[in-house]
């Protein structure tokens, strides 16, 4: 199962390129976003996550999922900027 979503700054924009991880107690998933912001995690197990993004010029992003099962979607926001 996945989850997918967008990176976007505080503007609403797409962030090419950031670094999306999905780190679990067995698994360690990393993507890069594509030019529109997207980014797709494929082969998500159910369990306790801890997901963070980062990006070039952005603050880092981090926060707790606990993934159920199934195709979820997540969209992440960045503050990126002074």
């Amino acid at each position: 199962m996945a989850a997918t979503g967008s990176v976007v700054d505080q503007n609403g924009h797409g962030l090419q390129d950031a670094r999306v991880v999905f780190e679990g107690s067995t698994l360690y998933l990393v993507q890069f976003t594509d030019e529109a912001g997207a980014y797709k995690i494929e082969d998500l197990k159910v369990g306790s996550y801890q997901v963070s993004v980062s990006s070039q010029g952005c603050h880092d992003v981090q926060r707790s999922y606990e993934y159920m099962g199934g195709n979820v979607e997540m969209d992440l926001a960045m503050d990126c900027g002074a």
